[in-house]
């Protein structure tokens, strides 16, 4: 018997291209690539395997979404700040920003980079080799390995 969690994990829903694709459409290729050939028995079992590896790819994308909406939310907020002369201070030959925005910027860079790396090379790494035998190490590699690999994938 398949039991299923219901939770909120936020404020949008399929009509959201973020979730759109990261469930609606990842569940329906799962259930193509990864249940199409399983024997009825084993299908659960199958997809909670996926599922499990798939839950650490989407919190990864959640991350680096969040990340995004942080430095879209930062700077918007500074040019806002600077654009009312809030935050400005001007004087004959020079003008002052009174509140800068570096450190949380480069805070919410450093994160996107960080998750995006953590989404692509280990949780997508993971999940294309195991069951469909898709290696993608080469992405990370030097250009003539990287060249090498996208001919013989070709």
């Amino acid at each position: 018997m398949l039991t299923y969690q219901v939770k909120k994990i936020s404020d949008e829903g399929t009509n959201s291209p973020f979730i759109a694709r990261f469930f609606g459409g990842i569940f329906d290729l799962r259930n193509q690539l990864f249940l199409l050939e399983v024997s009825p028995e084993k299908q659960e079992s199958v997809r909670n395997h996926f599922d499990n590896k798939y839950k650490k790819l989407l919190e990864a994308a959640q991350a680096v979404r969040d990340a995004a909406l942080e430095i879209k939310t930062l700077t918007s907020a500074h040019v806002d700040a600077i654009s009312s002369g809030e935050i400005v201070r001007f004087g004959v030959v020079q003008y002052d920003i009174l509140k800068t925005i570096d450190t949380p910027l480069g805070q919410s860079v450093d994160k996107l980079i960080d998750q995006s790396i953590v989404a692509t090379k280990t949780c997508l790494q993971s999940i294309l080799r195991d069951p469909l035998a898709l290696e993608i190490g080469f992405f990370f590699q030097k250009d003539s390995k990287f060249i090498a690999q996208i001919a013989k994938l070709r």
